[in-house]
């Protein structure tokens, strides 16, 4: 079932981010090429844009694939 995102949803989203997007996220790519920037790694920079898509008003334009309970997949 598609629904709204909730804030317990968060931690989730995350992880599906950083399992995603390994491999193929320019910050990634980035990183392995010139390595780490700063004192975190693409991870933290990739992760902190899920915050802002789940932020304030941002929040109602998030949209999960929920299957028992067990968020699957999401859209931003």
């Amino acid at each position: 079932m598609i629904r709204p995102y909730r804030s317990e949803d968060l931690d989730r989203l995350k992880e599906i981010t950083a399992i995603c997007f390994d491999g193929v996220s320019i910050d990634r790519n980035i990183e392995e090429k010139f390595g780490p920037i700063g004192d975190q790694d693409w991870r933290f920079r990739k992760l902190r844009h899920i915050d802002a898509d789940v932020s304030g008003e941002n929040a109602r334009c998030v949209f999960v694939f929920d299957e028992q309970n067990q968020v699957l997949g999401y859209i931003t």
